[in-house]
């Protein structure tokens, strides 16, 4: 079995985020947003990967980003996560 590249794996995934950060920054931040607001924006960003992965052009570089977009709002709600605990005193 191939050892995994855990580093690698995180280090694509980050060049990645970083863009589609940097491409949508006139957006405004998300500290504000709900956990529901954020679930909702990544499952909509879910379904624009599964357009593009469905698309028969498999344009990697389309699906890249909005692989990003996912992970991004992920990072969102794990960031909110830390935030809540440390105002209840649990992190």
């Amino acid at each position: 079995m191939e050892k995994r590249n855990y580093e690698k794996l995180l280090k694509a995934g980050n060049q990645a985020q970083l863009v589609k950060l940097k491409m949508n920054e006139e957006k405004g931040g998300w500290n504000n947003l709900s956990f529901g607001q954020l679930f909702v924006m990544l499952q909509e960003e879910l379904n624009e990967l599964e357009k593009e992965i469905d698309n028969h052009h498999q344009d990697t570089d389309l699906i890249r980003l909005e692989a990003a977009d996912i992970a991004n709002y992920a990072h969102m709600i794990i960031q909110k996560c830390d935030k809540v605990e440390r105002l209840r005193g649990t992190a």
